[in-house]
């Protein structure tokens, strides 16, 4: 995943962390990373501490709801990265996450190999959000026949204030 992007010295938030991956592994390798876990569940976010606290990485940790934190002015567009692996589609993945993205930033998702119906379903959420598409990337993990996606998408001008919306309204009504 580094071969993605450039990480050095970049704010980045890791939404819906769970164990920590891909954010955890990111900062140990490109320690300069300013890193910020995000995650709905306190149970995770106090193993994130936990974790961290065992590898001496020093990061910041949020317990909420990406759709809830992405309106909060001390968050918002106030990340050069933004990580999210596939926990739900592109067009709501990016609803919640590309406000966090700052105008020229990044948003890497990551998703299946077999993802470009959804992709292609996801472009005008995207562009109304303040992105583009910029880069897919297929990629094998090491050691294994098992190839991932990670989708880039470059936030281009800021996202609209409406955005995002609760998690209802996203689930009820996503984006295309």
């Amino acid at each position: 995943m580094l071969n993605f992007a450039d990480f050095k010295k970049k704010r980045i938030i890791d939404i819906g962390s769970g164990p920590g991956f891909p954010g955890v592994p990111i900062k140990l390798a490109e320690t300069s990373v300013r890193l910020t876990l995000l995650d709905s569940a306190s149970k995770r976010i106090n193993f994130l501490k936990e974790l961290c606290a065992l590898l001496n990485i020093d990061a910041d940790f949020i317990h909420a709801r990406a759709e809830d934190s992405g309106n909060i002015d001390s968050l918002r567009e106030h990340f050069d990265i933004a990580l999210a692996r596939a926990v739900t589609k592109l067009n709501s993945l990016s609803e919640m996450c590309l406000p966090f993205v700052s105008v020229g930033g990044l948003f890497i998702a990551m998703k299946s190999i077999n993802s470009d119906i959804e992709i292609s379903e996801s472009l005008t959420a995207i562009k109304l959000l303040g992105g583009e598409l910029f880069n897919i990337i297929d990629y094998s993990l090491p050691t294994t026949d098992i190839t991932h996606r990670a989708i880039l998408i470059r936030k281009v001008f800021p996202t609209p204030d409406d955005y995002p919306r609760k998690y209802n309204k996203i689930k009820k009504s996503p984006l295309v």
